[in-house]
Order: C-alpha cells, then sequence, then structure tokens
C-alpha cells in the first residue's frame, strides 16, 4: 500500500497537470485503477495478517487509517468520471455560447464532484502516504527500508504538492481566457478540450 500511496497515485495525479494530450484522463484512470487494485491487495493481507497476529487495533492507528482511506478510495472512480462529465459539459461548444452560462447550466451536484474529486484525492494521497510509515512501523521493518521509503514518499510527495499548488495558483489564467471567449480565449478553450482537466 506504501508504494501505491507514495509512488503511482502521485504519478497519477501529476499526469493531469504536466501532460497535454487527448486522452490524457484516461491515462489518469489507469494508473489510479492499477494502484487502486495494490491498495486492495494491500488491505486484504494487512487485515488477514493482523487477525491472526491479534493487531487489529494497533497501537499507533496504522489499521483503522487504512481501512478509512481505502473505502474512501472506492468512492474516487465514480467521482472522477462524474467530474469528467462536468468537465466535458463545461467545455463542449454545443452545451452553450460561454463557459459561464455552460457551468450555469450544470446540476450544482454535478459541478461539486469537481473539486470533490481532487481534494479528496489529495488529502487521502497524503494521509495514506503517511500511514504507509506507520505500517513500517508496525511491520518493525528495517531502518534501510524506512529511509528508502522516506525519501521516495518525501520526493514525489512534495513534487505532488508543488505542481498542484502551482496549478492552483497560475492555472487561473487560462480559465479567465476561456471565459472571455475572445480571441486567444478560444484557443485556450480547444486547448483545455484536448488536454481535459488540468487539476491534480
Amino acid at each position: 500500500m506504501g508504494l501505491a500511496f507514495a509512488v503511482f497515485y502521485p504519478l497519477g495525479a501529476l499526469v493531469m497537470a504536466v501532460f497535454r494530450f487527448r486522452g490524457v484522463v484516461w491515462v489518469h484512470a489507469a494508473v489510479q485503477a492499477f494502484a487502486y487494485l495494490m491498495i486492495v491487495a494491500g488491505v486484504g493481507m494487512g487485515i488477514w495478517i493482523a487477525r491472526g497476529e491479534g493487531e487489529l487495533n494497533a497501537f499507533n492507528g496504522h489499521p483503522t487509517i487504512g481501512i478509512i482511506v481505502f473505502g474512501l478510495m472506492t468512492f474516487q472512480p465514480f467521482l472522477g468520471l462524474a467530474a469528467h462529465r462536468s468537465h466535458v459539459l463545461e467545455s463542449s461548444p454545443s452545451s452553450s455560447v460561454s463557459s459561464i452560462s455552460a457551468q450555469k447550466a450544470q446540476p450544482a451536484p454535478l459541478k461539486a464532484t469537481v473539486p470533490t474529486h481532487v481534494w479528496l484525492g489529495r488529502v487521502l494521497i497524503i494521509l495514506g502516504i503517511i500511514n504507509g510509515g506507520l505500517g513500517l512501523q508496525l511491520s518493525a521493518n528495517t531502518t534501510k527500508g524506512e529511509i528508502a521509503y522516506g525519501i521516495i514518499a518525501g520526493v514525489l510527495g512534495t513534487l505532488y504538492l508543488v505542481v498542484g499548488l502551482g496549478v492552483w495558483l497560475f492555472g487561473r489564467g487560462n480559465g479567465e481566457k476561456v471565459q472571455n471567449g475572445q480571441g486567444q480565449g478560444q484557443e485556450t478553450k480547444a486547448e483545455m478540450r484536448k488536454g481535459e482537466n488540468v487539476e491534480v
């Protein structure tokens, strides 16, 4: 599970921010689906081992946090599909005259799936990385193993946060151009449709 949260989930999220090719959202979905299968296997093995050793209520909270994170991650694919649908409706030239009216035409629950999917994913990735460290502590892993995990998780986790912050701070300009619907704004709108969503 540590590998899923420290490596694959951040990489899958970064794909959305770094690359702008058609179908990038499905690459994102494939990487995240692979990571989810990894945590399904990790949860199954963890519960089996914890039951055998009587550690389901471990002192450091690793099993409890893991089950909660796993349960919330189960909703992410459905939220992601709904968020993608919201993005398609917003960027479709036939849906309305402007991006603003397209947003207004969407049901509120559908629009809400975009920030929910993005921010829930961010929180769960961070919790998953932390819980991976707690799992290593619980399993009495070697010091070298804990250091290696800390370096990998630290580097990719920091990269993920920095890129996400950059998109949040500087990605607003594209949205403003699209809403203006003039000159370069139309070009930007087409690029957004090609590159799908850039949130991470």
